[in-house]
């Protein structure tokens, strides 16, 4: 398999995310190349996550819509994404939750309340079971659980390997030959590290889905960056203070949507550059509402020039 698709989905609070970015990690392990694609919507708990983890063995730029492994954790992944099967595609589902005739089940909520585990490690039991699936060596799932699971992850192994345990044997993964492994960096992470080599000194932002991993990134990191990183009780009060720190000289970038155009009122006449990031999703009156379409674009303020970034290898900025 020289180009493949993964699809795993299940409710919000399943861990969906972080089990997208650990299955590429162990991909990216083996070699490929990858490209990963997040859609949730604004939920703490319900609706229905799914991120698609694209490998290949050379540089892509894109997901595709037909799949060749779906992971489902609940019905709704199996109702809503059967349309993405290809003739020959591979199903590993839930079968406490997923009534189905076709493709492989574990029963992933029995395995949770053997090992008395909490429900969100359901994506480390379809992990396991995904690695017998493809053939993958266990010692790989290891090497990149220790490293990316910060807690219980001696718990998070045992039901990965009961996952492991009960699946089958349906394809295998070859070993890429390569002699480095590019690292994995989100979008938003690319932009993060393309501010900081251009020069970045201060990151102002009010917390919002999509962008919000900015402000976290810095955040965790500001004090080996040498920044400052300012949460302003809401969105019109981080356009000001962006604006007072770019008056005083400070290369600062904020974050917004649409009601920075309120702090135009107190600007005075004087030109001032500001650098700002506009992140937003699929607004409501498009029959979206919620989801996480994403979009961001930079601008100066004072001029109607807005730059599209629609290529992750043009994130970097710096």
């Amino acid at each position: 398999m020289n180009d493949f698709s993964i699809l795993i989905g299940g409710k919000a609070g399943d861990g969906i995310n972080q089990a997208g970015l650990i299955i590429a990690r162990i991909l990216n392990q083996l070699g490929y190349y990858l490209y990963i694609y997040y859609d949730y919507p604004s939920l703490i708990r319900g609706g229905h996550n799914f991120s698609i983890i694209r490998a290949s063995k050379n540089k892509i730029a894109a997901y595709l819509n037909k799949i060749d492994l779906l992971l489902a954790l609940n019905q709704d992944c199996i109702d809503l994404h059967k349309n993405k099967l290809k003739e020959n595609s591979f199903i590993i589902y839930n079968s406490s939750l997923v009534k189905l005739e076709i493709g492989l089940g574990i029963p992933l909520n029995q395995i949770i309340k053997e090992e008395n585990a909490p429900s969100i490690m359901l994506n480390s039991a379809i992990i396991g079971a995904f690695c017998k699936a493809f053939e993958i060596n266990m010692d790989i799932l290891e090497k990149v659980f220790k490293k990316n699971i910060s807690k219980e992850i001696d718990l998070n192994l045992k039901v990965a390997y009961r996952g492991y345990d009960q699946s089958k044997e349906l394809t295998s993964l070859p070993l890429l030959d390569r002699s480095s492994h590019p690292p994995i960096i989100t979008g938003n992470e690319a932009i993060s590290l393309g501010l900081i080599n251009s020069g970045l000194k201060t990151y102002l932002a009010y917390p919002m889905t999509p962008s919000s991993s900015i402000l976290h990134f810095f955040a965790s990191n500001s004090e080996n960056l040498s920044i400052k990183v300012i949460h302003p009780e809401n969105e019109i009060s981080v356009i000001l203070m962006a604006l007072g720190f770019s008056y005083a000289g400070d290369k600062g970038f904020p974050k917004t949507r649409s009601k920075h155009r309120h702090a135009y009122i107190y600007r005075s006449r004087r030109f001032t550059f500001c650098l700002k990031c506009r992140a937003w999703r699929i607004p409501p009156f498009c029959s979206f509402s919620g989801r996480s379409g994403r979009s961001v674009f930079l601008g100066k303020h004072g001029f109607k020039y807005f730059m599209e970034i629609p290529n992750p290898f043009d994130y970097f900025i710096g």
